[in-house]
């Protein structure tokens, strides 16, 4: 921001007079100045916007000259103690406490307004502890334990109503055993259990949940040999089941199979990376085999009326 309206133009050589400045004028010319400045305000002028490089001690920096940004304090520049972080509205942004410029202890975050976000312990920079979150209301929507880095122990979080949202927990970072999901009226809605072993995940099975607690899809993955094999299946409503593909590495190969919802076949096939292979059959209402196609020998326009059937 420019101040220099505030002073006259003479004092600057300026206009009549402008060929001719004897050293009395000149002094006059820097009274002025002296004078007219410290009314001027300015992001230069006023209260520090950051941390003086290689400062010790305790320093404040400010958004503007009325609104604290950051006080806490300091060695050699870096944030090394208590340091309080806020918003350009006044309220809390972050309550830490900093070794060499690394969060290391307890830390709160905030919400616009001071409502607490998150609390959480922290070593060297890596949480290690609970960690919890907030919405807006103050309600607790996560809770998750850590170890040095790594999210070991139970995971928790909750639907806004307070009810619970799902349940698991983890070991040296990895999903393990058991977990469950609901939706906010307390209904399960899945199970998945995990499996791990020499530090990475070997399978999992997941169950999904309808209406009533009957089951609508199941799917298994395990790790052998370099790659992810597995099924998943459905069930109608009558508890029938309705289909069974098989995966590798999540893409669809092996068997395509759907029944009806009395349990007669639809449709019989095999895939291969997604693709229709080999001998497909096709039944109707009754389970009377209607059509027969063999896809290794087919050709692509044809192929190209299964499109619609091949989707996921």
């Amino acid at each position: 921001m420019k101040c220099w309206g505030t002073v006259p133009d003479a004092v600057f050589g300026i206009g009549r007079g402008a060929e001719y400045d004897p050293p009395m004028s000149r002094l006059i010319a820097l009274l002025l100045l002296a004078v007219a400045l410290p009314a001027c305000s300015s992001d230069e002028i006023g209260k520090p916007r950051r941390v003086p490089a290689g400062h010790n001690g305790d320093f404040t920096t400010w958004w503007s000259d009325t609104q604290r940004r950051e006080v806490g304090e300091y060695r050699e520049g870096e944030r090394h103690g208590e340091i309080r972080i806020y918003y350009p509205d006044g309220s809390p942004k972050e309550r830490a406490t900093y070794v060499d410029g690394v969060p290391d202890g307890n830390r709160h975050m905030y919400h616009p307004g001071g409502v607490v976000a998150v609390a959480e312990s922290v070593s060297e920079g890596k949480l290690d502890g609970e960690r919890r979150e907030f919405d807006l209301n103050g309600q607790l929507v996560s809770l998750q334990t850590w170890d040095v880095g790594q999210r070991s122990g139970p995971q928790l979080t909750w639907h806004a109503n307070g009810s619970q949202s799902a349940e698991g927990k983890w070991k040296d970072d990895l999903p393990s055993g058991r977990w469950r999901r609901w939706d906010d009226e307390g209904r399960l809605l899945s199970e998945e259990w995990f499996w791990s072993a020499d530090g990475r995940p070997v399978g999992t099975l997941e169950t999904v949940i309808g209406v009533g607690g009957v089951v609508t899809a199941q799917g298994l993955k395990t790790w052998r040999g370099g790659h992810w094999h597995g099924w998943r299946t459905f069930w109608h409503d009558n508890g029938v089941q309705a289909g069974l593909v098989d995966y590798l590495d999540d893409e669809r190969t092996g068997r395509d199979l759907s029944w009806s919802d009395t349990g007669l076949p639809l449709i019989e096939g095999q895939r291969d990376g997604g693709r229709r292979v080999g001998i497909w059959k096709t039944y109707d209402e009754r389970g009377r085999l209607v059509r027969t196609r063999d896809h290794d020998v087919i050709e692509p326009a044809a192929d190209a009326d299964d499109a619609e059937d091949d989707a996921p």
